[in-house]
Order: C-alpha cells, then structure tokens, then sequence
C-alpha cells in the first residue's frame, strides 16, 4: 500500500487494480487517498480480493471503486472483461 502511493504520486495511471490486504497501509486507504487526491480521482479501480467483506466494508468499497472481484475460480475471466470495458471506454473517448 504505501509503495502503491509513492507509485501514484510520481504517475497517474489509467487504471488501478487493488488488492485489500496489504501490509502497513490496506487497499482501503489506498482508495481513500485516491478519492482524495485532485488527479487521482477519476481513476478507476477495481478491487480484487479474497477478503470475506462485511456490509460496512461493502458500503465503504461501493463509494470508492469501480467495481469489486471475488477471487477464485471465474475470477481471471472477470478481471479481464473488466479491463477490456475500461479499455473500449477509453478508446471511445480518445476517438
């Protein structure tokens, strides 16, 4: 988490993938400080975890990110139909 910072101060990226369980600073506050952040705000995330996610977490997530992938078994085949969704976006957009 806090090297995905120093990553995000020096880049904005197009794009994050997340995880939530990180050591010293969690994927929480990492979408935290991007909602917080000017140039960082619009940047999509997606959340891909493991974590068992109570309602708070849920609610908290909801209001911070793109959209939220369980892993297991569908998980690779819905991350990347994620990604490409962003991508036609993008390319949309660009022209």
């Amino acid at each position: 988490g806090r090297e995905a910072i120093t990553k995000l101060r020096e880049k904005v990226p197009g794009l994050v993938i997340l995880d939530l369980m990180m050591p010293e600073i969690d994927g929480f506050q990492v979408a935290e400080y991007m909602k917080s952040t000017a140039e960082l705000r619009q940047v999509p995330i997606i959340v891909v975890t493991a974590k068992d996610l109570d309602p708070r977490e849920i609610i908290q997530l909801k209001k911070r990110v793109n959209k939220v992938i369980k892993k297991g078994v569908d998980m690779r085949e819905m991350l990347l139909s994620e990604v490409k969704k962003w991508y036609e976006q993008q390319g949309r957009k660009n022209g």
